[in-house]
């Protein structure tokens, strides 16, 4: 069950990613490791791609229908603005099974081996209120890689891939998405998994919501989000390959049950989001007025 809590406050938003500036003093046994990326991240800055998709009402009431708790009655109208978050159930990667990772995700911006276990660690989503994306509209997204960043961890090397996509409709930019990838050396050891502490003192909630991902669910916004890694969906590989206990929540479906609840429950836009994912999932969400708002998920099992 993954529990919601809320507290207000009033802080200015952190530096882009908590992952620059990660001393890289740590890594010498893995220099090698570190000039594959070095020389990858260079090529790959060098890279842009342009996909084009239209916003059709069938694709917000699925996507609808997936994140919700209970059956929604209400078809999307052409011109409505489109939820937070639902952004991105468009620009499916366009490549064939044979073109995928080994993992069964796309390899746009991936890094070369050794680096072949990847995870969502975060994003930081600013949304243009004053021009939304719209049912019915053509719309455009152009992505590069924004940032590239590693360090030595638990799991040995690891490299922190951040990509950019910036998202436009005919009058302009709508959002900006820079989303956070963490590509690692090793898989996971269950007996090293990470557990909250106990000692960790949560505020008191102003109020909670609590959801519980079912297999259904996490294959639907899968096929919603054309994401066929198969941490989330294919049990087997998670435990046998990867070291998983069980499937894995996708983090961006995480992100998505935050940000609607605290969209509906303000009852305004959101001007800019920044979750991540760390044992206690943490999210920042930038409302259309001075105060923001720090959310904490109880869970770890929402990360991937």
């Amino acid at each position: 069950v993954l529990v919601m809590l809320i507290q207000p406050l009033r802080k200015i938003c952190p530096s882009r990613h908590s992952f620059q500036g990660i001393s890289r003093r740590s890594y010498s046994d893995q220099a090698d490791d570190l000039s594959i990326v070095d020389r990858w991240a260079e090529q790959a800055k060098k890279r842009t791609i342009v996909l084009h998709d239209h916003i059709y009402p069938s694709q917000l009431r699925d996507f609808q229908n997936t994140i919700s708790l209970e059956p929604v009655r209400n078809d999307p109208q052409l011109n409505d603005a489109i939820p937070p978050t639902s952004h991105l159930i468009f620009f499916h990667p366009p490549y064939h099974e044979k073109e995928l990772s080994d993992d069964g995700y796309e390899q746009d911006f991936s890094p070369p081996s050794p680096f072949l276990y990847r995870m969502w660690a975060g994003a930081d989503i600013e949304f243009n209120n004053a021009n939304p994306l719209r049912i019915g509209q053509q719309i455009k997204q152009t992505a590069s890689l924004d940032t590239v960043s590693t360090k030595v961890g638990s799991r040995g090397g690891s490299s922190f891939v951040t990509v950019k996509k910036e998202i436009s409709n005919e009058n302009g930019i709508s959002v900006i998405d820079r989303t956070t990838l963490v590509y690692m050396t090793q898989k996971t050891d269950p007996s090293k998994s990470r557990k909250p502490s106990q000692d960790i003192s949560e505020p008191k909630a102003h109020f909670t919501k609590e959801v519980l991902p079912t297999s259904i669910m996490l294959f639907r916004y899968s096929a919603l989000t054309f994401n066929s890694h198969r941490i989330h969906f294919d049990l087997s590989y998670c435990k046998e390959i990867e070291g998983y206990p069980g499937l894995v929540v996708h983090g961006p479906l995480s992100a998505t049950w935050m940000a609607h609840t605290i969209s509906s429950a303000f009852q305004r836009p959101i001007k800019r989001y920044c979750p991540s994912s760390t044992i206690l999932m943490r999210f920042q969400i930038f409302l259309s007025c001075i105060e923001s708002i720090v959310c904490r998920w109880n869970t770890i099992s929402s990360r991937g």
